[in-house]
């Protein structure tokens, strides 16, 4: 669970972009992460899940 301070423009832009999807808060939210995370990937400023988690798992000895 995350707790985050929302500044007031994007409390406005959340509640527009609920308003006219139908979506909550959480979704909204849980959305644009998402979509943050695959801009991210894509420009390789973040590993591709399968390369994370090849970097998390320790290698046997």
């Amino acid at each position: 669970m995350m707790n985050v301070r929302v500044l007031l423009e994007t409390d406005e832009l959340v509640t527009a972009i609920g308003e006219a999807t139908g979506m909550g808060p959480q979704d909204v939210a849980d959305a644009a992460i998402a979509h943050y995370a695959q801009h991210l990937r894509r420009t390789g400023k973040l590993p591709k899940p399968s390369e994370q988690a090849a970097q998390e798992q320790p290698e046997a000895s």
